[in-house]
């Protein structure tokens, strides 16, 4: 189960990297994994629509695929998986 959770958890970051490549004034919130998933709160500058999703999964699949290795690494006493190369996750 906790590789599936760590599996979440860099799925949510993810889809932060899509978006922030796609909509960069975009202001992130939290992006947990849950219980069936995992989720990304967003602010947007101007809303989206159901109509961008599969810009957002086309986004990642690229992102996805540039990644070469992925690291574990600790950070506030919880473990997460993050792709070493995600330096637009920490603008």
């Amino acid at each position: 189960m906790e590789n599936l959770n760590n599996l979440r958890h860099s799925c949510a970051h993810l889809l932060a990297a899509a978006v922030m490549e796609l909509w960069p004034a975009t202001k992130r919130t939290i992006g947990p994994s849950i219980e069936n998933g995992f989720y990304y709160d967003f602010d947007f500058e101007n809303p989206i629509s159901e109509e961008d999703l599969p810009k957002i999964e086309k986004q990642m699949a690229e992102i996805i695929l540039s990644i070469k290795k992925f690291q574990k690494q600790r950070q506030k006493n919880y473990l997460k998986i993050i792709p070493i190369n995600w330096n637009l996750l920490m603008k």
